[in-house]
């Protein structure tokens, strides 16, 4: 008699958690924001090297750092850039000027949520034509650029920063 009720309490508790067609709002489950785990890419940082400088033309690559706040692994995360010698709004794709990054980088693999990892992304000399020595370079980072990856939030995967080459 115990071990028939024991059954039924846990057979009503398991059917209690079978996922309904519609939940009062009439929005299934798998749509409730709040129930779902998903990546967050943020850049956290960026450095520059000046590879060469020939003729005081040069070379220059980034390291950029950035760092899955969510709740779900991001898988093959990447980071790109955009660059030119004024100041760069910090905001998605179309805003930089064009429809794509001019340069794109990835570590491959995954980054689980709370991790961080640092992408190498090719610069000027590398893509497009090399900078003045002495310049200032105004560089804006993206994670997840062009928001490939459904994510918590796509409105904080920038970085805007300048350096003098």
């Amino acid at each position: 008699m115990i071990r028939n009720a024991l059954a039924a309490a846990i057979l009503t508790v398991l059917a209690g958690c079978a996922a309904p067609a519609d939940d009062i709002a009439g929005v299934t489950p798998a749509e409730d924001v709040g129930i779902m785990s998903t990546p967050n890419l943020i850049v956290t940082g960026a450095t520059h090297t000046t590879v060469s400088c020939t003729l005081g033309q040069c070379t220059v690559r980034f390291n950029v750092t950035i760092k899955n706040t969510g709740t779900a692994t991001a898988v093959y995360p990447y980071a790109g850039a955009e660059w030119g010698t004024t100041a760069m709004p910090v905001s998605g794709c179309s805003s930089v000027g064009s429809s794509t990054w001019r340069a794109i980088g990835t570590n491959g693999g995954s980054l689980a949520p709370g991790a961080s990892t640092t992408i190498l992304v090719y610069g000027p000399g590398y893509v497009g034509p090399k900078v003045s020595q002495g310049s200032t370079l105004w560089v804006l980072f993206g994670a997840d650029p062009c928001n490939a990856h459904g994510e918590s939030s796509e409105t904080d995967n920038t970085l805007s920063k300048s350096f003098v080459i």
